[in-house]
């Protein structure tokens, strides 16, 4: 399948780009050197890695560098044993099977499970998408930023670690205090020894970003955004040269206020070639992606 969309993107970004008359009833097209030009700037975001490896798992994550990604985009939940893992839920995904190989007869929770019971559960052989990876484990995040932080894009740069905090403080039984989250991010940073322009910060939860911004002002912070409305005074408030919002609340009007203000958008989560042509022809900043293959194969073709 992913090769049919793939097809089908470069196909419209030749076809609409390259067309000089008879526009769309929705938009002027842009020229195919203007296409090329903002493809070429732009900065791919592999969402929870690549869409056919098991997400937010260490074979996805170098799956989506193969797959052309600058930044490989992940999610944050604490374990029992305040470690820092990496999973999108604060439950195991019901396709995670238990140490006898049985499926899970109900959820299980992070917050519940140290790290040893945690990597108990093989979460890479019964997959609903991708390819299995069996026996493959729910990894921390000191263990995905040493697997990373050498790698390089097909640019040749350092990789982009796009580490995404979930939290809900209305939910106390599965996430401890901003303070105390942000204190145990910032130790494995520390420990890792990443480097500090390999990573961004982006959650939701304007206000443990703050918390952020105020124990480690150098670190680059991004606000997620479902709704957009009042995403530009958030941005000056937190001092931010990034934002990344649900790509329905894009508009080039949206896009020319943020661009005037010296801040740039990444919009998620573009997995529709249509969607994807329009964003790039509006000049948005790059795309959070299930598919990073699609930019990479058009780069190509760019040259």
């Amino acid at each position: 399948m992913s090769a049919q969309i793939l097809g089908s993107f470069f196909i419209l970004i030749f076809s609409i780009g390259c067309a000089s008359t008879s526009p769309t009833p929705q938009r002027q097209p842009s020229s195919a050197p203007l296409l090329c030009q903002n493809i070429s700037r732009m900065e791919i975001h592999s969402h929870r890695g690549a869409w056919d490896r098991p997400e937010n798992m260490l074979s996805a994550f170098h799956r989506g560098v193969e797959q052309g990604a600058d930044f490989i985009e992940m999610d944050l939940q604490v374990s029992k044993d305040n470690q820092l893992v990496v999973a999108h839920d604060v439950f195991m995904k019901d396709e995670c099977l238990d140490a006898h190989g049985k499926s899970l007869p109900q959820r299980v929770y992070y917050r519940n499970m140290t790290v040893q019971e945690i990597k108990s559960y093989d979460c890479g052989s019964k997959v609903k998408t991708g390819t299995p990876v069996p026996g493959e484990k729910i990894s921390t995040l000191t263990e995905v930023i040493e697997s990373l932080k050498n790698r390089k894009t097909s640019r040749g740069l350092p990789l982009g670690l796009n580490i995404e905090i979930k939290y809900n403080p209305t939910q106390p039984q599965y996430y401890p205090s901003r303070d105390f989250y942000v204190d145990r991010l910032l130790e494995v940073l520390d420990q890792t020894q990443v480097n500090p322009g390999q990573v961004m910060v982006q959650s939701f939860d304007v206000e443990i970003l703050k918390v952020v911004r105020k124990k480690r002002p150098s670190i680059r912070l991004s606000p997620l955004f479902g709704d957009a409305k009042n995403a530009l005074q958030i941005a000056k408030d937190l001092n931010v040269e990034l934002i990344t919002p649900h790509y329905g609340q894009v508009s080039p009007a949206m896009l020319a206020s943020f661009h005037s203000n010296g801040i740039r958008v990444i919009p998620w989560t573009v997995n529709y070639p249509e969607e994807a042509l329009k964003l790039v022809e509006w000049g948005v900043d790059g795309l959070i992606t299930d598919h990073p293959e699609w930019i990479d194969f058009t780069k190509k073709f760019c040259q």
